[in-house]
């Protein structure tokens, strides 16, 4: 059941994981915890919840890969709460590892980098957790030329 909120915002981490994801996209996520997944939703979101407690979701972000870090850093950073797509791929050259899909992008494994996004969004309290840690992202850079090229 996803729960839409008026300003595209997700408040909690709780709320994330229980109004904006499904049983079966849950204990994918929860294969990165490397622990026993349960059965039942709320004990799927619990063992979740335990993982990026306390100073675990510091290691948690430590274990992305750069790019993925920079994800995390360019939303925390931001007055946003969404992740801005073609803004990063056109910053970065290239969007973050999301996880694997099939062909039609329906059995997707998603990455750790699922954990701090759903639905594209960050949940607000787990922003405000991340913000003292997560270094800000360099400043978007234009090349610029001294002189226009030959053609």
């Amino acid at each position: 059941m996803r729960r839409n909120y008026s300003d595209g915002r997700i408040p909690t981490l709780d709320a994330a994981l229980i109004d904006h994801m499904n049983v079966d996209d849950l204990k994918k996520l929860a294969k990165h915890t490397q622990r026993k997944i349960p059965t039942r939703k709320a004990d799927i979101a619990a063992v979740i919840k335990r993982h990026l407690s306390g100073d675990r979701l510091k290691s948690v972000w430590q274990g992305l890969d750069e790019l993925q870090r920079t994800a995390v850093a360019e939303v925390v950073h931001s007055s946003s709460t969404r992740f801005p797509t073609g803004r990063f791929a056109a910053k970065y050259g290239c969007g973050p590892d999301w996880g694997t899909a099939d062909k039609s992008s329906f059995r997707r494994e998603p990455s750790p980098l699922s954990f701090f996004f759903y639905g594209g969004v960050m949940p607000d309290d787990l922003k405000e957790r991340l913000k003292t840690f997560v270094p800000k992202p360099a400043a978007a850079k234009i090349k610029t030329l001294s002189e226009f090229p030959a053609t």
